[in-house]
């Protein structure tokens, strides 16, 4: 902080951590996205289970497949990993924990279903490598599942940014009032200062003797007055 007034203290600059690893509300749920090629009867939903785990804040990509239509495999895509890391299995579909969030598969799937799911991370950085590795290693829904994931993520940024764009420039209005404030008392200071160098000492000394004077005869006056009741008179 810098000192900009008797006391005001202003920041002088804003933690990255603000801007670029705190886009995201930490319950923002997952994205999944299913196979084209999936039948039409099976389907999948995401949530955080019970909540978002505060202990692991990044972000995740999983791709979760059948080979026969029962039983499906869950596997991580790791920026800068060439090898999927397994995760669990789903044995018979249901719904399963893992990571933090909980996986249903609903229906009747068949041998070659294939889903991929998004967690988001708060930084940004971490969900634009997720969107590099999609596009490297394109997913189930091709390139459209990563950039539809990085669309809403950017545009949390975005909104993260502004925010701290908004504040800083609060910060600068109020220096340029603080600075206008201060260039008025300079001109104040200035003109008392200029009176009392350029003071006319002789004519001082005689309006302040003049004041006296009308001071005393306005006391004199009004001691006189309030003496003065109707006891007197009937007196």
């Amino acid at each position: 902080t810098m000192q900009v007034s008797s006391t005001r203290f202003m920041p002088v600059s804003f933690p990255g951590s603000e801007i670029f690893d705190n886009t995201r509300n930490f319950d923002d749920a997952p994205t999944a996205f299913k196979g084209n090629g999936n039948s039409t009867s099976s389907d999948i939903s995401v949530a955080f289970y019970p909540q978002p785990p505060a202990q692991d804040d990044t972000g995740k990509r999983y791709e979760i497949s059948t080979a026969d239509g029962i039983n499906y495999d869950v596997v991580e895509y790791q920026p800068g990993n060439p090898s999927p890391r397994p995760v669990t299995s789903i044995l018979g579909g249901g719904t399963v924990t893992f990571d933090g969030i909980e996986v249903t598969i609903s229906g009747v799937g068949e041998p070659g279903d294939v889903f991929e799911v998004f967690v988001p991370s708060k930084n940004v950085f971490e969900n634009m490598a997720l969107f590099v590795d999609s596009l490297e290693r394109p997913g189930v829904a091709g390139v459209i599942g990563g950039v539809e994931f990085i669309i809403g993520n950017i545009d949390a940024a975005l909104e993260t940014a502004l925010r701290a764009r908004a504040q800083i420039g609060s910060q600068l209005v109020e220096l340029e009032q603080l600075k206008d404030f201060g260039s008025e008392l300079d001109l104040e200071y200035a003109s008392t200062l200029s009176r009392l160098q350029d003071v006319d000492y002789a004519d001082a000394i005689s309006r302040l003797t003049q004041q006296q004077t009308f001071l005393e005869a306005a006391q004199q006056s009004f001691m006189k007055v309030s003496g003065l009741s109707l006891f007197n008179f009937l007196s």
